[in-house]
């Protein structure tokens, strides 16, 4: 005769940790915010939306999108117990993230700074560089979905 026991003490203590870990839903909010604004960073390094390459700028040294630094820096994200935020108060990271066309309010032309002196111009249309890691559409940046998997295990695993 073959007796086989099983002792699934372990197994009840895991998923006890499992479900107390789920109950507390802003520490799993808070890392997938922490994620979402590493992948931004990640971005701007890579001049990429999740590896897709931005469109270069047109002229002028460095890398696209930090000239001066100040709109990669204003990047913020926040947790509730219910969402996971990203974003920016940048007045002009809209039309960088989602590109489109500028033309002046007040004025016939804009008049703006090139290598060769000043353009004077009746509009300019710029690309999308998308740099937050969620595209025009909503949709996640590639790699996202995995990166944000992993950390809501890791959350739900470790507890932080």
């Amino acid at each position: 005769m073959l007796i086989i026991n099983l002792d699934d003490s372990q197994c009840q203590r895991t998923l006890a940790q499992l479900l107390r870990n789920a109950s507390n839903s802003r520490v799993i909010m808070q890392g997938l915010a922490t994620e979402l604004e590493t992948m931004t960073t990640d971005n701007f390094e890579n001049e990429a939306f999740g590896g897709q390459a931005w469109v270069r700028k047109a002229f002028g040294n460095g890398k696209t999108l930090t000239k001066t630094g100040e709109l990669k820096d204003s990047v913020t994200s926040s947790a509730s117990s219910t969402t996971a935020t990203i974003g920016t108060n940048m007045i002009y990271a809209r039309i960088h993230h989602f590109g489109g066309t500028i033309t002046p309010k007040q004025k016939s032309h804009l008049v703006f700074a090139t290598p060769n002196g000043f353009a004077k111009v009746k509009s300019v249309t710029l690309p999308a560089r998308p740099f937050l890691p969620v595209s025009s559409d909503g949709q996640l940046q590639s790699d996202g979905d995995r990166r944000l998997i992993e950390v809501a295990l890791s959350a739900l695993t470790s507890g932080t």
